[in-house]
């Protein structure tokens, strides 16, 4: 009996009602939107204080990338060069 109760509530081939789920997310995005914008509010003093702790952090690393790509360049200008003397000979 408890079977044919659920499903006579819903009968097959009917599709569940999307808009429900629209809203709700729609909903979820506002607040994590309304939260964050709170949050950054509260927070704005300790942010600039991380800036130099991010700078110096960030300083080795550009570091890195810019010595490997001069790395790179000077590879490619060597082969340039040897192009350059293998043409004139």
């Amino acid at each position: 009996m408890n079977q044919q109760s659920q499903q006579s509530d819903s009968p097959q081939g009917e599709k569940p009602n999307r808009s429900v789920n629209w809203r709700y997310w729609f909903v979820l995005c506002g607040f994590t939107a309304f939260a964050a914008l709170l949050l950054l509010q509260e927070h704005r003093a300790h942010l600039w204080g991380m800036v130099l702790y991010l700078i110096l952090i960030l300083c080795p690393l550009m570091l890195l990338v810019i010595y490997r790509e001069d790395k790179k360049l000077d590879r490619q200008l060597d082969k340039m060069a040897d192009d350059d003397k293998e043409d004139q000979a």
